[in-house]
């Protein structure tokens, strides 16, 4: 329990010094199923318990299919499952690079029925 407060003291103030969250954001975590990704999203998971302002987690895992094998993702599904944290695993033909995960994010609030309006744009913020 010692280490869990550890890190969540660290990513608090890196979300607090770079003002990293904003009041309803969702956070997608890129979780490999290695022990750092899935500790961020544990955490991240965990500071909205706690965190002023009110965001959703969700987990995106890219399976690279090295030699054309599908990775076993059962214990990143299991952990999602039991904490009912939303994973996606999007198909591969989406995951090229950073533009085809951002592609498959949208395609995933698209048929969710959620649309952005004029305002969005390509700036950072």
């Amino acid at each position: 329990m010692e280490g869990l407060k550890r890190i969540l003291s660290y990513v608090r103030r890196g979300v607090d010094d770079y003002e990293m969250i904003k009041e309803g954001d969702k956070i997608a975590v890129g979780v490999s199923a290695g022990k750092d990704s899935l500790a961020l999203l544990c955490a991240m998971a965990e500071l909205r318990r706690f965190y002023p302002k009110k965001y959703e987690v969700v987990a995106i895992t890219v399976d690279p299919q090295f030699n054309k094998e599908p990775g076993d993702y059962s214990a990143v599904e299991e952990l999602c499952k039991k904490h009912n944290w939303k994973l996606y695993l999007p198909e591969l033909s989406l995951c090229g690079d950073n533009a085809a995960m951002v592609g498959a994010q949208g395609y995933y609030e698209y048929l969710k029925g959620e649309r952005a309006d004029e305002s969005l744009n390509a700036y950072p913020s």
